[in-house]
């Protein structure tokens, strides 16, 4: 009904996802409703019309995922094709391609713009626009998707892995944050008094233990990590079990999988500040983390415990550390550059050598 007149703008903001048809449910994303009424208002029911901001969203994602790999510092070359890559991995089919959602292009974009303005900040931290504008990217983007609340943590990922290149002080880093923080917290406040925050009514043993829900988290770990490797099955039908016990293949897999991360972080973080590379590979890193943490369930459990769409965020942090683990692979050693005249006289020596014991 919201789609059908132009009242309907406002409607949309006024009630849930489904309000439209008389449904209720905890999705609150009205720039997704606002975006639909357009397109039905000039279009009508055109198929390729509604298929469009999905796709347009994501190329503009592809342009600031490169352009963000670029400011951190990942070679041309590498950002390209990364970027490339990431555009076309059969993984995001369904966040690109879901014709009646377009959440996750959305919020993704808002977000991106906001770390990428927050980059530029970094670079010209005597200007406040940037920052302001930085923050004020969260408005749009969780009106598309309610875990934007994540700005925050992307953007530490970023204060903590790049700035310190840039000798920022960390009294002006960590003030840098609060005005994305404080938009996050007070969206947590109207969220609680004014509008539901269960995503998962039912009262079952996943709601019921947190220790559940970790171990089920820890299990989709290597799951997502087999898509993203070699995709197969993708479909948004899925059942996952709840895991009761760490002993379990995945959970216990996942639980590696998960320590290996926290050593990575660790070793990236203390290493940043004399290197870009670990640099990148921290804010990578911290970036996937933060960027999955509302689809964990852990904190508040979700109504759905794996879906391939929610690593459409995730997936860049992985990108930037791939790139930053090839940049680091193409560069010469020390010792090559020490003594690369060395290696060729050697060489040379050794076949001069050869030819006078042929003759």
């Amino acid at each position: 009904m919201n789609l059908r007149e132009w009242p309907g703008l406002l409607r949309a903001f006024q009630s849930f996802s489904t309000g439209g048809s008389g449904g209720v449910d905890l999705f609150y994303r009205p720039l997704q409703s606002v975006f639909y009424t357009f397109i039905f208002q000039f279009f009508g029911l055109e198929t390729w019309a509604f298929h469009l901001p999905g796709l347009m969203l994501h190329l503009g994602n592809v342009s600031l995922v490169w352009l963000i790999g670029l400011r951190l510092g990942l070679k041309p070359k590498t950002a390209g094709i990364l970027t490339a890559i990431w555009a076309v991995h059969p993984i995001h089919t369904e966040a690109v391609t879901y014709m009646s959602a377009i959440a996750d292009t959305g919020y993704t974009f808002f977000l991106l713009c906001g770390s990428l303005l927050y980059l530029n900040w970094l670079q010209k931290s005597e200007s406040r626009t940037s920052l302001i504008l930085s923050a004020l990217c969260f408005i749009p983007a969780v009106l598309f998707k309610e875990p934007s609340v994540v700005l925050p943590g992307l953007l530490l990922a970023m204060a903590l892995g790049y700035s310190d290149q840039l000798k920022i002080p960390s009294t002006k880093k960590w003030l840098s944050l609060l005005p994305s923080a404080f938009l996050a917290m007070s969206y947590f406040v109207v969220r609680r008094f004014a509008l539901p925050t269960d995503f998962y009514k039912t009262s079952n043993i996943y709601t019921e233990n947190i220790e559940y829900r970790i171990y089920t988290a820890l299990a989709t770990l290597p799951k997502y990590i087999e898509l993203l490797i070699a995709p197969h099955d993708l479909h948004m039908e899925r059942s996952f079990p709840v895991y009761t016990s760490l002993l379990y293949a995945d959970p216990f897999l996942g639980f590696l999988i998960f320590a290996i991360f926290l050593v990575g972080l660790f070793m990236a973080f203390k290493r940043s500040k004399s290197s870009a590379k670990w640099g990148i590979l921290f804010t990578g890193l911290l970036w996937a983390a933060m960027a999955q943490s509302p689809h964990t369930g852990i904190l508040l459990p979700v109504n759905s415990f794996f879906l391939e769409h929610w690593m459409y965020l995730p997936s860049i942090g992985l990108l930037w550390v791939l790139g930053a683990f090839l940049d680091s692979c193409s560069e010469p050693t020390a010792s090559k550059l020490k003594y690369p005249l060395h290696f060729r006289r050697c060489r040379l020596r050794a076949l001069v050598t050869v030819y006078d014991g042929w003759n």
